[in-house]
């Protein structure tokens, strides 16, 4: 909520998703402008993140490795990737079977079945299922 001078006057933490990112936005432009170094690095980061140049707050900031991957990250990149084979396909059985080598791949999934082999996905009868839960838990938590 924002008074006539466009200036919040709720508590952020209550605020809805779009209404957050709004007052980071606000937050940013207002800490450009600072004179103090590590505001502005905050501010900075914060800003790539926001602009979608960084996947977490985390990277935008210089905080973790960029080379290093999380066994989550691996999981999601294989759910991701198994996922996006199913979609290419038209469904997941279809998909299982490609992965497996029991039935032709389309020339247009090829990519993203050479994808899911070099990412080890896995092949069982629920991978697919289990990739889409997956995908959808974390969503919920905002890690994917």
């Amino acid at each position: 909520m924002r008074d006539a001078f466009g200036r919040l006057i709720a508590d952020p933490s209550g605020l809805d998703l779009a209404a957050k990112v709004e007052a980071l936005q606000v937050a940013v432009g207002a800490g450009r402008a600072s004179r103090v170094p590590e505001l502005r690095w905050l501010v900075d980061g914060a800003g790539r993140w926001l602009a979608g140049d960084a996947p977490t707050i985390e990277a935008a900031l210089g905080l973790e490795d960029p080379g290093a991957i999380s066994r989550k990250g691996i999981a999601v990149r294989k759910a991701r990737a198994l996922l996006a084979l199913a979609v290419a396909v038209g469904c997941d059985a279809k998909a299982l079977q490609i992965l497996r080598g029991t039935a032709p791949c389309p020339r247009s999934a090829e990519h993203l079945l050479n994808a899911a082999r070099m990412l080890r996905c896995p092949k069982s009868a629920n991978a697919i299922g289990r990739a889409r839960a997956f995908i959808t838990k974390c969503r919920s938590h905002g890690d994917a």
